[in-house]
């Protein structure tokens, strides 16, 4: 968190924390350390446009009323999950064009595609209905995504969202993931102990 918040880290304070968690927690944490670098969860300062994104995108919104919120940020007290964001501009007119600039700042290929229903097959009730979209989300969804994807099928009626996932997770559970166990841990677990047979008299 603290690297993301801060745009990454200067390669100085990189080279702290590791040598920190690598003396304290073992060297088994070098592979740790390695995955969360190729994930982008630990960078340094240049290989980044976080703070680019949160202005272009408004991730950070100030004054958030959580009780009876007007944005996307309240399902994490400010912070607007930057997936839902990029759905909620593509809905809009213009679609990905309307932060086209932006999405060339996030790693990965960037493509559109458009899926329209022949003249001939739509009913009436689909012509008048706001349209469906359907996200998946490859490695797992919040539970705080889902509660925003809704808050935004219900506010702006732009779209409904059928919401597909391999998982949900949470902090703990995308940290499991990343985390190589310790070999001391899995020494023990091999020494399970030896099966009991009840004694027959």
């Amino acid at each position: 968190m603290q690297c993301m918040a801060n745009n990454g880290f200067k390669a100085k304070l990189m080279d702290f924390y590791k040598r920190e968690i690598i003396q304290t927690y073992g060297f088994h944490h070098l592979i740790t350390l390695d995955t969360m670098e190729k994930v982008n969860l630990l960078y340094t300062k240049s290989t980044t446009a976080y703070s680019q994104l949160r202005k272009s995108l408004r991730l950070s919104v100030d004054n958030v009323d959580e009780v009876t919120p007007n944005d996307i940020a309240y399902v994490y007290s400010g912070y607007a999950p930057i997936s839902v964001r990029i759905l909620q501009n593509i809905a809009k007119p213009g679609g990905v064009r309307n932060i086209d600039a932006a999405l060339r700042l996030i790693p990965g290929p960037l493509t559109e595609e458009t899926q329209d229903i022949p003249a001939g097959l739509r009913t009436k009730k689909q012509a008048s209905a706001a349209s469906m979209t359907m996200v998946f989300f490859l490695g797992g969804v919040t539970h705080a995504e889902v509660a925003a994807l809704r808050f935004l099928a219900s506010e702006e009626g732009l779209s409904d969202y059928l919401i597909g996932t391999t998982q949900m997770i949470n902090g703990t559970s995308l940290l499991e993931t990343l985390v190589e166990p310790s070999p001391l841990a899995e020494a023990d677990d091999s020494k399970a102990a030896p099966e009991t047979r009840p004694r027959r008299r």
